[in-house]
């Protein structure tokens, strides 16, 4: 029972910062601006960023949708991951 708890309050807490990490990137401020407005400490940002960015880690066949920002607005790209 308590490592089902560990297991449900581990993902609450990536999906959190999955939101906040997507929330940084949308934001339009440097990651530092944006740490300091919401009042998170960097590095703990960076640590949360790569847990997030290590539980989408994509299987083969599957498609994604990578934001990326040019001066003009937002534009996205579909990378099909092959093994």
């Amino acid at each position: 029972m308590e490592r089902n708890l560990q297991t449900i309050k581990s993902q609450n807490n990536l999906a959190i910062w999955a939101e906040r990490v997507q929330s940084c990137r949308s934001s339009g401020m440097s990651t530092k601006e944006w740490c300091a407005e919401n009042g998170i400490v960097p590095n703990t940002y960076f640590r949360w960023q790569k847990k997030v960015f290590n539980a989408m880690q994509p299987e083969e066949g599957q498609f994604y949708e990578i934001p990326i920002p040019y001066r003009g607005g937002k534009t996205a790209v579909s990378i099909e991951i092959n093994g």
